[in-house]
């Protein structure tokens, strides 16, 4: 007899997800308020979970999975819309309570100032901004990644909080409408090949020692500048060569290929 689904969503502005079922373990990836995954096991209390936006897996606290029906995970995949700016919301259950959601997160449709996420009501007092389809890509990319100006470096991040290279790309991205897979060496893959000399905003650049083995990446801002997460979210000159740091006035990382995922 086949065993039945499981699938949850993150209900909180931001969930860790690790390399192993511990606290203690590597944060391999980020779900972001909204985001859905698929339950592959259980071990003592964890849950290895599969996501479903970019298929990453890892685990999950038991404490803080929050599960759904699959007919609401199917609804959700297929109506969500994606938040493009931080905003405070209000869960009904904790009305003293507000807390930040933020670029990124998967919203289902709302009417006024208030819509319903796995069976609990949340309100919002600003204004929520998300894509509906009628954004301009190449503005939304820029837009976005300088909101993310100064946001610390963490391994594993995709938030305002804490983000790395790829999950930041990934996250800017996905704003726009554009679906990314999590790490640099799987997005290395996507969009078309173009020289450094065409390089506009919203093209991506791709790091490392060969071409085969790419450890970084980032996006254009325009000639000569470059915004990507090392150390914190920064802008450096970049050339055929690489990225120069402007603090450190050193090549940090070697160009290997450029990209672009907007026509």
């Amino acid at each position: 007899m086949s065993q039945t689904r499981k699938y949850g969503i993150c209900p909180v502005s931001c969930l860790p997800l690790r390399a192993a079922p511990d606290e203690k373990s590597e944060m391999v990836s980020m779900l972001l308020f909204g985001e859905l995954f698929e339950v592959r096991k259980t071990e003592q209390g964890w849950y290895q979970v599969c996501t479903e936006y970019d298929g990453y897996c890892g685990w999950l606290s038991g404490s803080v999975v929050h599960f759904i029906s699959g007919e609401e995970y199917t609804c959700h995949a297929a109506e969500c819309k994606t938040l493009i700016k931080p905003e405070f919301i209000i869960p009904e259950e904790y009305p003293d309570y507000p807390f930040m959601i933020l670029p990124g997160s998967s919203l289902p449709p709302f009417s006024g100032n208030s819509f319903i996420l796995a069976g609990k009501i949340f309100r919002h007092g600003g204004t929520l901004v998300i894509n509906e389809g009628k954004v301009n890509p190449l503005l939304q990319v820029a837009e976005t990644a300088l909101m993310f100006l100064n946001a610390p470096y963490l391994w594993g991040g995709r938030s305002l909080f804490g983000v790395d290279c790829s999950g930041f790309v990934q996250v800017v991205f996905k704003t726009a409408g554009i679906r990314l897979p999590r790490d640099a060496s799987q997005q290395a893959h996507m969009g078309e090949p173009i020289s450094f000399r065409e390089a506009r905003s919203g093209d991506i650049a791709f790091f490392g020692p060969s071409p085969e083995k790419i450890t970084h990446t980032g996006i254009f801002l325009g000639p000569g500048r470059f915004i990507h997460a090392s150390g914190k979210v920064r802008i450096d000159s970049i050339d055929e060569k690489g990225i120069f740091s402007e603090e450190t006035k050193q090549n940090t990382h070697t160009l290997q290929l450029t990209k672009r995922l907007i026509f």
